[in-house]
């Protein structure tokens, strides 16, 4: 346990460098046209579908989940308040990122529809590291789709309803195996109504908390700047600042939070019928936007403004923060948003799943074993550990990240090209 422990924390110390070093370099690359030039992003926007919008909401459906509520928490807790800038930050790079791997694929997406990250790595003359990474993110899915969401489910509801871990299983399994036996269409047209509704909600409930507790957000702005660049080891400089533990959890739980870079959401925007690869890109700085600058963000003041010195961590922080408005109705509350947001991600990540598993040798024949065991790992997380399945998450995603970023680095020159196809850059 303590190897995989370390091992975890490994993946949290790389994952920081890896994701803002490769999404400055493509800042530089793409000249930081979203940052520099929204107008252009705003225009491609406009020019886009409603097929466009439902594979977005789709990929919002898998990043919009337990990391924004239980995540957020987490991450104030093991790193401080500082890891709230650790998430803004690598939301930028996440942006570009996740442009450049959404317009990659869109451009190498089969004639018969379907594609994403394996299949591009195939195309470009790497096989192996394409079946690598769909194997990685078959168990990711498994993990995040399936364990994660389900225990957050499980321990608020068996907190605020005395329900039972198993019975909270079942329920997740009952809701999901109908509608990811319907395929991407049938999760698309269903994402596409939740996740507006519930990430409104959301919001709401959160601006509540935040504007009730305004007095303290001046302090709560102060304490997430000076944590953040309060390193474990100050005399080490650079070194020492690298080694925050502040930086390393904020990014981490982050990534996890928006996926950006780690190569999961073209699966869900090449299902768009977006003719212009470049275009579709654009939907991705979108949802690194509404997810963690947005709605990452509000929860974080949220927790620092109602519970700036409680000791308390995950769920337990939320509802702390929560119940300063909200009552004892604040169970109820949280138990839904929680449910509606894992629910959502589980429909997304299973998609992932058949999408990875249909990229494999033999694919008609596994096929069926993968509904088989998402259906496990709900029942399984629901009553299982959630320290080692976080542990776990951190590191299967570190290696998809690193796999996915040695692709955009190799097709840096054919993403730049569609970027200039498409007028984004002056």
């Amino acid at each position: 346990m303590e190897f995989f422990a370390y091992l975890a924390e490994l993946a949290t110390a790389i994952l920081p460098l890896a994701l803002l070093a490769v999404g400055v370099y493509f800042g530089l690359l793409l000249r930081f046209f979203p940052f520099l030039h929204p107008g252009r992003v705003l225009h491609g926007l406009k020019k886009g579908g409603t097929a466009s919008f439902k594979a977005t909401f789709m990929a919002l459906a898998g990043t919009v989940g337990v990391g924004n509520i239980a995540g957020v928490a987490l991450a104030i807790s093991a790193g401080g308040a500082g890891a709230v800038l650790w998430m803004w930050l690598c939301a930028f790079a996440a942006m570009l990122l996740k442009y450049a791997e959404i317009t990659l694929s869109m451009a190498h997406r089969p004639a018969d529809g379907g594609g994403g990250t394996p299949q591009v790595m195939r195309a470009v003359g790497l096989p192996r590291l394409g079946s690598l990474f769909a194997l990685l993110c078959l168990a990711y899915t498994l993990l995040v789709g399936g364990a994660v969401q389900a225990s957050a489910v499980a321990e608020c509801l068996s907190d605020c309803f005395s329900l039972s871990p198993f019975l909270s299983g079942l329920v997740l399994v009952g809701l999901t195996l109908p509608v990811i036996l319907g395929g991407g269409r049938r999760i698309s047209a269903l994402t596409a109504k939740l996740v507006p509704l519930m990430c409104a909600a959301y919001i709401a409930a959160t601006v509540a908390v935040i504007v009730a507790n305004r007095a303290a957000l001046p302090g709560a702005m102060a304490e997430i700047m000076r944590g953040a660049f309060s390193p474990t080891a100050a005399a080490g400089g650079g070194l020492g600042f690298l080694s925050s533990r502040a930086l390393r959890v904020g990014a981490a739980r982050g990534l996890m939070s928006n996926e950006g870079g780690c190569g999961t959401a073209p699966m869900a925007h090449v299902t768009s019928m977006e003719k212009s690869p470049a275009r579709q890109g654009l939907f991705g700085i979108v949802e690194v936007f509404a997810d963690t600058t947005v709605i990452c963000t509000l929860t974080a003041l949220a927790l620092l403004t109602a519970c700036p010195t409680v000791g308390a961590n995950g769920l337990a922080l939320v509802r702390l923060a929560f119940s300063t408005v909200f009552g004892q109705t604040t169970g109820m509350l949280l138990s839904l948003l929680l449910f509606f947001f894992a629910y959502a991600t589980v429909l997304c990540q299973a998609f992932y799943g058949q999408v990875c598993m249909d990229s494999l040798p033999r694919a008609r024949v596994a096929s069926p074993l993968f509904f088989v065991a998402f259906c496990a790992a709900l029942l399984l997380g629901a009553i299982g550990t959630p320290a080692l399945v976080w542990q776990a998450c951190d590191i299967l995603l570190a290696i998809m990240t690193l796999c996915n970023l040695f692709l955009l680095i190799k097709e840096r020159k054919a993403i730049l090209l569609l970027t200039r196809e498409e007028g984004l850059l002056s």
